[in-house]
């Protein structure tokens, strides 16, 4: 991401377009399954959360508990349907 750049704005830049999200995100992990991508991109979503620039705009920790446990259901279904 450069020296005048951290990763958290490269993250942000690079999520505006479906190209730099697949540069953001790992393509070797769920490669050929939709349902972990999305799982992956709830995660993301929530860490961008997380790094708003202000401090009083993150969401508690009890918020994000629950935000990345709406992705626990999927991942069990996911390994039920062998994708």
């Amino acid at each position: 991401f450069g020296d005048a750049i951290n990763i958290v704005d490269w993250v942000r830049s690079k999520i505006q377009t479906k190209e730099g999200i697949a540069e953001v995100l790992d393509q070797n992990v769920g490669a050929s399954c939709g349902s972990v991508q999305e799982e992956m991109m709830l995660v993301l979503r929530v860490a961008l959360l997380c790094t708003t620039r202000c401090p009083a705009d993150r969401p508690s920790m009890r918020d994000v508990v629950s935000m990345l446990s709406e992705a626990k259901p999927r991942r069990k279904t996911l390994l039920n349907l062998h994708c």
